[in-house]
């Protein structure tokens, strides 16, 4: 994840895109991953229709929302073709209402809403693509499942039928070293885990904590 590129208005977009597209090759470099590996979802939190118009007119086809009635007004703004992810938390009161807009939910940070997704999904004949998000610094202001007892909770979710999980969200933390580091690398966590739905098991930024 790359840090939030300023907009100066819908004209410091096309910069603004070349910028982060920058960034994210001089990571694969450092990775020794290609381009193509990584995708790019373009977060529209509080930005106007027009903005998302415009970066579709720039190339952009997946957007990111953090909020389910936010994107609703949102999204019929853009052509079908575009593609809508869930990035923010999720109530469970908004499940119905998510899987009227989304097809991926990267906020899977406990089991209720995890079932509630996969009941929902059965019931309408669908199968939703998921990330598991971990709250991998124990900070109280982000949501998910503490890495503690991650690893004894994530096989149930990977048996569920009609929520495809592709593997895990977690933002590390930002200033300080967290005060309860999790007790385990990222390394040992892919290997305790079989990712049957994701080509590559997922890995954690530098810094973080399970890295």
């Amino acid at each position: 994840m790359t840090d939030p590129v300023e907009l100066s208005g819908n004209a410091g977009l096309p910069a603004a895109i070349t910028a982060v597209e920058e960034r994210i090759a001089a990571a694969c470099t450092r990775a020794g991953r290609e381009r193509s590996s990584v995708t790019l979802v373009a977060v529209t939190k509080t930005h106007p229709p027009e903005t998302l118009r415009a970066a579709w007119d720039l190339g952009l086809r997946l957007f990111g929302e953090n909020r389910v009635q936010e994107a609703a007004g949102k999204i019929p703004h853009l052509p079908p073709e575009a593609e809508w992810h869930l990035i923010g938390p999720l109530q469970s009161n908004k499940v119905r209402q998510a899987l009227d807009l989304f097809r991926t939910i990267h906020s899977i940070d406990r089991e209720k809403i995890a079932m509630a997704l996969d009941a929902e999904a059965a019931r309408r004949g669908l199968v939703i693509d998921a990330f598991l998000e971990v709250n991998s610094g124990n900070e109280v202001t982000k949501h998910g499942f503490p890495p503690e007892t991650f690893l004894a909770e994530a096989p149930q979710f990977l048996r569920l039928k009609n929520l495809r999980i592709r593997g895990l969200m977690a933002i590390p933390p930002t200033a300080e070293p967290p005060k309860n580091p999790a007790p385990t690398s990222a390394a040992s966590a892919n290997s305790a885990i079989s990712w049957p739905n994701t080509p590559t098991p997922p890995t954690f930024p530098a810094g973080s904590p399970w890295a």
